[in-house]
């Protein structure tokens, strides 16, 4: 199984998951899916590449606030 296919299916499917179920259906939770989104890519980014830059963390969290 390569770094790609497991990317996909930790973050592209979650994200899929947030936009159907969390955006959609209830756009009032719009602000949680985004901050949901944003733990996902940080935890994700941590995990297959082992990243402890500071730069990252902090853009995984303004990507979080978005």
């Amino acid at each position: 199984v390569s770094l790609l296919t497991i990317w996909f299916e930790r973050f592209w499917l979650n994200y899929i998951y947030l936009l159907v179920f969390k955006f959609y259906l209830n756009p009032w939770d719009h602000l949680q899916a985004n901050l949901l989104l944003g733990h996902i890519v940080h935890h994700t980014s941590y995990e297959l590449w082992g990243l402890r830059e500071p730069h990252l963390r902090l853009l995984t969290h303004v990507f979080s606030l978005v």
